[in-house]
């Protein structure tokens, strides 16, 4: 097994969800992975590469199972997001502007 990047231990220590009103949630894993056939980020909304390093967290709660992918640029924003939070604040509102952007071609289409 290899030894894992620093930055993956900051991510790791990061909350994604902290200040969120959920409760009773209970994380069943919760691990950086590298990624095989790609997925789309719960933050950015951009695609997580096939082949990099991805966070996944599978949550059982209220509503069932859950499972949230973090791409690589948004796991490093986790990774210094105490130390600049203008990062992850960033990374926050390019997914709103991509999630926008799909509703709008969806709207169209």
């Amino acid at each position: 097994m290899t030894k894992p990047f620093r930055w993956e231990a900051q991510a790791l220590a990061d909350d994604p969800f902290a200040g969120d009103f959920g409760s009773g949630e209970v994380a069943l894993s919760d691990k950086m992975v590298t990624t095989r056939g790609g997925g789309t980020c719960h933050t950015c909304a951009g695609d997580c590469l096939p082949g990099t390093r991805n966070r996944v967290l599978t949550e059982r709660g209220d509503e069932g199972l859950e499972t949230f992918r973090w791409c690589q640029p948004c796991c490093f924003a986790m990774a210094v997001y105490g130390i600049r939070p203008s990062i992850g604040d960033a990374r926050l509102a390019l997914g709103e502007e991509r999630r926008a952007a799909l509703r709008a071609q969806s709207r169209v289409a």
